[in-house]
């Protein structure tokens, strides 16, 4: 394809300003009725997001928290405190950062309108494990889940559980009166008691769902004190999270995977593609991969958006969902179409344990992986794709809303 590398940069920039959670952010602001008198902005795009507060009318609030991922933002007010803390596995800079949000929340008083602003990212940032569980605890349980390939929803349930401040906890110990919570969505259906584990939402999941999610991934023995406190749980000898709606708390989702879908369907559109829209993906990367040469066979170009996952990662193995799916896709490409482009990127810029947000891969850039089926049969994809010299590098963008994989044939 002559415009290859000109239609990756579109769809690029396309993508990362659809992504951006400044304006959407700022809309939201402007039209509040009862200006907030707190700020609490946590997750990947909490930044970005406070910055945009400061179309409030009254400004930024005297009172305003800012919990994020590096690097640390410079330009925000300077009335604003910020915590630094570490994604997806947590650290001792999590425990503070989590610790400074309950403190918050907790100082404020009953006439108080907290604003929260929150984004993909907080379930990792928002870290404060029920006593007697530690930081490893929790750690070690949640990285072998996510290695096994666990949804997030059941990811969160098994949080939610061992933790003090998701599934609504965080309302539960917030003095204010009136919450109002902008979501920027990094979940597939954009449940709020999915986005950041729900610090303020109710929750429909309970002890027995956690514990059940240990057993069928095999995660019952990788913290026997978090295994135990889950049993108790379950017997009621700790206090299940909220279920029902906190009074004077409303969400609001303001960015979610659509936006992003809709954006890379634009420059299609301008080359006179006919996209197949497909969205809400979630599954395995591999079988994403599969999806995407079956949706050329009857359309000129297509689009997914979703979150993917990659399950059964041995050790020395490295990779991400989107990078998996991008190169399945490209092998089942292979035989079937003699021109065609699969390009896949992660929002957040991080797709996986790798430096990579994605990859794009055509007939050419494929040859150059010396036996991509075992790459992807290992889930060694990352390696095979820079063998290519075909990863895509952005850096941390601030802000996510999933995963999204274009493709097209000529």
């Amino acid at each position: 394809m002559t415009d290859r590398n000109d239609l990756i940069q579109e769809l690029l920039e396309s993508i990362r300003t659809a992504s951006d959670a400044g304006p959407p952010t700022e809309r939201f602001c402007r039209e509040l009725k009862t200006p907030p008198t707190a700020l609490l902005a946590i997750g990947k795009a909490a930044a970005s997001m406070a910055r945009a507060a400061g179309a409030l009318p009254e400004g930024v609030p005297t009172k305003a928290l800012v919990i994020t991922t590096p690097p640390q933002p410079t330009d925000l007010a300077q009335n604003i405190e910020i915590a630094i803390g570490d994604h997806p596995i947590p650290s001792d800079r999590n425990l503070i950062a989590s610790t400074k949000a309950l403190e918050f929340v907790q100082s404020l008083s009953q006439s108080d309108h907290l604003l929260v602003l929150l984004s993909g990212g907080g379930s990792a940032l928002l870290t404060l494990p029920a006593p007697p569980l530690t930081l490893n605890d929790c750690s070690r349980v949640a990285e072998a889940l996510m290695r096994a390939g666990c949804p997030i929803q059941e990811l969160n349930a098994v949080r939610k559980h061992t933790e003090q401040l998701k599934g609504g906890r965080l309302a539960q110990a917030c003095a204010a009166n009136m919450t109002t919570v902008a979501c920027v969505s990094d979940v597939i259906g954009d449940s709020i008691e999915t986005i950041a584990s729900g610090p303020f939402a109710p929750d429909s999941t309970t002890y027995a769902d956690a514990l059940d999610t240990l057993s069928r991934y095999n995660c019952l023995c990788i913290s026997p004190p978090l295994t135990e406190y889950l049993r108790e749980g379950t017997a009621g000898k700790h206090a299940e999270t909220l279920s029902h709606d906190s009074p004077g708390t409303n969400h609001t989702i303001i960015l979610s995977n659509n936006h992003a879908v809709e954006a890379a369907a634009a420059p299609l559109h301008a080359r006179n593609y006919s996209p197949k829209i497909i969205n809400s993906y979630t599954g395995e990367a591999r079988n994403l991969g599969r999806l995407v040469a079956e949706s050329l066979k009857s359309h000129d170009s297509v689009v997914i958006g979703g979150e993917p996952t990659v399950s059964g990662i041995s050790p020395g193995s490295i990779g991400g969902p989107v990078q998996e799916a991008v190169l399945a896709a490209a092998l089942s490409l292979e035989n079937t179409h003699p021109d065609w482009l699969v390009f896949g990127i992660a929002t957040d810029g991080i797709d996986g344990p790798t430096p990579a947000a994605g990859a794009a891969l055509d007939p050419a850039t494929l040859k150059r992986i010396h036996n991509p089926a075992e790459a992807l049969r290992t889930h060694n994809t990352h390696n095979a794709l820079q063998e290519a010299n075909t990863l895509i590098t952005t850096g941390p963008t601030g802000t996510n809303i999933n995963d999204v994989i274009v493709a097209l044939r000529r």
